[in-house]
């Protein structure tokens, strides 16, 4: 049935499917022209760099939420108690 469909495809100007797959050398980055290899390599690290700062930040920033809430519940139970420092 599908070669039934690939010749049909085929006789009536339709593409033929072997031909339009993606080719395997696909560039997953872009580079613009006016920008030299060493510069590129240079901002790609920079970038990664970033991005690993980006998500300390988050987990840093995630942890200090739950400390506040911590520190909440703990004011609670001393407010809760008439304990005194």
């Amino acid at each position: 049935m599908d070669t039934q469909r690939l010749d049909i495809n085929y006789m009536y100007g339709g593409a033929n499917i072997k031909s339009s797959k993606q080719s395997k050398n696909k560039i997953s980055t872009y580079s613009p022209n006016g920008v030299d290899p060493q510069t590129h390599t240079s901002m790609s690290k920079l970038f990664k760099v970033n991005r690993e700062l980006q998500k300390e930040i988050d987990t840093m920033k995630q942890k200090s939420n739950e400390d506040k809430l911590k520190i909440k519940k703990l004011e609670s139970i001393i407010k809760s108690h008439n304990i005194k420092f």
